[in-house]
């Protein structure tokens, strides 16, 4: 979790090309056509598709990349180092003796994992012992993780992936889960199988809980370039919750000296944890963004136009349909990237199955204005209702019985509808309401009559009078 990664500095020295090796590369050489840093997208560094595609690989296909990694392992540490010892007699001196274990020669005696189904890693785990291979495959398999985006973090994080002479303590803190930057590591998490399945089991934690975290999928998040404060940082609108489990994992962004040196490293600002993932994932395995078809966005919302502007048609890239005017108020529920430019479609489009789209850079999001009704009054819900959030559209809170009462105090209009919000809501500047269409005016208010046999009352737990106009 790392701004580079866990690898143990004694062991670093021995790589000669030490900041290179840290900071930049962990071992990797650039491929014959390298990637550019200006290809790097702070907003989508890896399509939830590709991120979450746990069918990518199978056991044998993961074993035999481990192979083509490190086709010889330097088991017994002949191989000097730049101190001119063994790599054997320099890892003893350091509690750390040979003989060496390579990930694709790693077997571990694994304890079962029983999952209920849960929002985290749903599916359970068998138990016995099993190689490197067989272990990320499981832990793709039961928490839903491309077993692809496992491999990369750890290389990430230890090298493993291509270290011909790993330490114990490397699979110890094989992907850096419960490693912060300000403190040790926790050791409760240590283990090979552990920190694989803890680092699974966090990404899907992270989504399923995204108000818990500092960085959120759909909004705009700033991100530091480094530890340092100092150092800055950049607002960033993220796109898709796999590159927020990405943040919330690695909570950095390459600055332009990173991104100038992308097989290097940069100044003493740069951070490389999640520049290296895109890095690493792209030369290995392709494009970390899905071939190119629209998907729900996560959260459908009303947005308007920041200009006059058009649909366009995405099979031939050309505007399309009429002029929109600047503050239309629109409702997108899909969205799709295509070169690296974000679109988002409209509800009205995504119902009749259209390639039509608007830039996001020419949307801004909706304002709800709520101004006081010139008549508050009170009104009956007509049916079985709830609550709507009116710039998402999504309903809230519990179901309200028809024929109920309520006082409405204030009001809005959002794509030509009208909403009322209740008094109670009103007061506390909640943004929840209900559709007009939804209300039937009612020819007398609520009164009060009298008891049949007026008496004295105890309250069951501490209460207060409340104001029926407002509910408060």
């Amino acid at each position: 979790m790392n701004i580079s990664t866990h690898i143990p500095s004694a062991k670093i020295i021995t790589y000669v090309l030490t900041a290179i090796l840290v900071l930049g590369t962990l071992g990797l050489s650039a491929p014959a056509t390298a990637l550019d840093g200006s290809d790097f997208t702070p907003g989508n560094i890896i399509d939830d598709s590709v991120f979450y595609d746990s069918q990518a690989l199978s056991v044998v296909q993961i074993q035999n990349f481990l192979d083509a990694k490190v086709p010889v392992c330097d088991t017994n540490g002949d191989k000097l180092v730049s101190s001119g010892q063994t790599r054997a007699e320099y890892s003893a001196e350091r509690g750390n003796p040979a003989p060496f274990t390579c990930l694709k020669d790693y077997t571990e005696d694994t304890t079962a994992i029983t999952n209920s189904g849960s929002d985290l890693c749903g599916g359970s785990i068998s138990g016995g012992t099993k190689s490197a291979a067989q272990i990320i495959y499981d832990v793709g398999q039961a928490c839903g993780i491309n077993p692809q985006v496992l491999i990369v973090l750890l290389q990430k994080e230890q090298a493993l992936i291509t270290d011909d002479w790993p330490w114990q303590t490397q699979y110890d803190k094989a992907t850096g889960y419960g490693c912060p930057d300000t403190a040790p590591c926790d050791e409760q998490y240590f283990g090979f199988k552990n920190q694989v399945y803890q680092a699974a089991q966090a990404f899907r934690r992270y989504e399923a809980n995204p108000f818990s975290y500092n960085f959120r999928a759909g909004r705009d998040n700033y991100i530091g370039y480094h530890p340092n404060t100092a150092c800055g940082g950049s607002t960033v609108y993220i796109e898709n919750q796999a590159t927020a489990n990405l943040y919330i994992y690695t909570p950095y962004q390459p600055n332009q000296s990173a991104l100038d040196n992308l097989y290097g490293s940069g100044d003493s600002c740069g951070a490389y944890g999640n520049r290296n993932f895109w890095r690493m994932f792209t030369d290995w395995f392709g494009s970390t963004r899905a071939e190119s078809q629209f998907i729900t966005m996560q959260t459908p919302r009303w947005m308007t136009t920041k200009t006059d502007t058009q649909r366009i048609d995405l099979s031939t890239s050309q505007p399309t349909g009429d002029l929109i005017p600047q503050g239309t108020e629109l409702y997108f529920d899909e969205k799709i990237t295509i070169d690296n430019v974000l679109y988002l479609r409209t509800s009205e489009d995504s119902s009749a199955l259209t390639p039509y789209a608007i830039p996001f850079s020419e949307l801004q999001e909706f304002t709800l204005n709520f101004v006081p009704m010139q008549t508050p009054r009170w009104l009956q819900i007509d049916a079985n209702t709830r609550k709507t959030d009116p710039a998402t559209g999504q309903a809230r809170g519990a179901t309200i019985p028809p024929d109920h009462l309520a006082y409405f105090t204030s009001k809005t209009t959002v794509g030509g509808v009208l909403y009322l919000r209740t008094g109670y809501d009103t007061t506390r500047s909640n943004t929840t309401v209900i559709a007009y269409s939804r209300l039937t005016e009612v020819e007398t208010e609520p009164e009060y009559t009298s008891f049949t046999s007026p008496r004295r009352l105890t309250s069951k737990r501490d209460s207060f009078s409340r104001d029926l106009t407002t509910m408060s």
